[in-house]
C-alpha cells in the first residue's frame, strides 16, 4: 500500500497479516526491513510463529557480540528485521557484507540464520509460494450503484497448485506494530 505524501514521519510500517505500507520513495534498506517483518510472520511457520520468537532465532543471537543496528535491541522482531537489512545486502550485493563492514563477525550467526533459514526466499525474482487468502474485490467506486456500472468483480482466486494458503491468526488482525522513535 502506498501512502504518498501523508508526512506523518513513517517511511514504512508492516502490519500483520503481512501488509506493508510505505511513503513515497522509501530507501530499500526500509523495505528490505518491512519484508523481513512479513518474512518473520508468514515464511517459516513450519519451525515457530513468528521466527523470531523461536530458539532458532535466540541461539543465533546469543552466538554473536553485536546486533546490526540499535534498532536491533527493541526485540526479536527488530533484530529479525535489521538483519534482513544485512542477509539480502550479503546476498545481493557483490563482495557482500564483508566488502564494507570489517567487524561482520559479530553479527554473523544472525544474518546467516536469516539467509539459511530463508533461502533463495530473500534472492530478487522468484514467486511467493506462502501466502494469505486474498480479501474481497473493491470496485473502483463509491457506491452500490458504481459496482453495478462496472461490472462483476474479477476472479481471485488462487489457481496456481503450488501456492499455501497461509491462514490468518483472528487475534493478531488489526494489530498495529508502532516505531519505538514516535515514542
Amino acid at each position: 500500500m502506498a501512502t504518498p505524501n501523508l508526512n506523518d514521519g513513517i517511511a514504512a510500517l508492516w502490519m500483520y497479516p503481512g501488509d506493508i505500507m510505505v511513503e513515497d520513495r522509501p530507501l530499500v534498506r526500509i523495505l528490505a526491513h518491512e519484508m523481513s517483518h512479513s518474512l518473520d510472520y508468514l515464511a517459516l511457520q513450519q519451525f515457530g510463529f513468528p521466527f523470531s520468537d523461536t530458539a532458532i532465532w535466540r541461539d543465533s543471537y546469543d552466538l554473536d557480540r553485536a546486533v546490526p543496528s540499535d534498532y536491533s535491541r527493541t526485540n526479536f522482531a527488530e533484530d529479525f528485521a535489521e538483519s534482513g537489512i544485512v542477509g539480502v545486502y550479503d546476498k545481493v550485493v557483490p563482495g557482500g557484507i564483508k566488502s564494507i563492514e570489517p567487524k561482520w563477525p559479530a553479527i554473523f550467526h544472525q544474518y546467516t540464520t536469516y539467509q539459511g533459514y530463508l533461502g533463495d526466499n530473500i534472492l530478487p525474482g522468484g514467486q511467493c509460494r506462502n501466502r494469505i487468502a486474498n480479501s474481497e474485490t473493491v470496485p473502483k467506486g463509491g457506491s452500490d450503484d458504481a459496482a453495478i456500472r462496472i461490472g462483476p468483480k474479477p476472479n481471485v482466486t488462487f489457481t496456481d497448485p503450488n501456492i499455501k494458503v497461509v491462514k490468518i491468526d483472528s487475534e493478531l488482525l488489526g494489530l498495529t506494530f508502532v516505531h519505538p522513535e514516535d515514542h
